[in-house]
């Protein structure tokens, strides 16, 4: 797995509302059935959003 629970990641997808932010990696879905395996806390929305490995990058822990 590219990530793994606790990561600090910034969102590369630029067609995402939430492009250029950096949350925490909170749920990884690991049944390799959903797309978008990995549950994003920390971002504008308030909640979690799902991302696909490729849209995502690990990002330095003191960046905000």
């Amino acid at each position: 797995m590219r990530f793994k629970l606790g990561d600090t990641v910034r969102v590369i997808n630029s067609y995402s509302g939430y492009f250029d932010q950096v949350g925490r990696i909170t749920e990884i879905e690991k049944t390799g059935l959903h797309p978008r395996p990995f549950g994003v806390s920390g971002l504008s929305a308030g909640g979690t959003v799902c991302y696909a490995p490729e849209e995502l990058i690990l990002a330095e822990k003191d960046q905000p």
